[in-house]
């Protein structure tokens, strides 16, 4: 199965899957009612924070790549079915406020 990175993600490219991407770990999680299209729309990021204690490394996810690799619909669940690269750990989804772009 081929994989590509996307911004700290791994994902595999599956041909049953008309070629978009899916994350690694297929487990059933808690999705949250966001996709990335409304998290792109309102100009925010998406964030994840290690939750094992000790580490706490931070990440924050390109939409535009994720949207790429997934699908503008993709509903983001609570924790990102990626590993923390640093320890291992679960990576819980945060959003956040992006500063105003400034128009010319």
């Amino acid at each position: 199965m081929p994989f590509k990175v996307v911004y700290d993600t791994i994902v595999s490219v599956r041909p049953e899957n008309d070629g978009k991407a899916t994350m690694v770990d297929d487990k059933a999680q808690k999705l949250t009612t966001w996709t990335l299209a409304a998290i792109k729309v309102r100009n925010m990021a998406l964030e994840g924070y290690c939750e094992r204690q000790g580490c706490g490394r931070f990440y924050v996810f390109n939409i535009d790549g994720l949207i790429e690799g997934f699908s503008s619909d993709w509903l983001v669940p609570e924790i990102l079915p990626i590993p923390c690269s640093a320890c291992g750990g679960q990576l819980r989804f945060k959003l956040a406020m992006m500063p105003p772009t400034e128009q010319q």
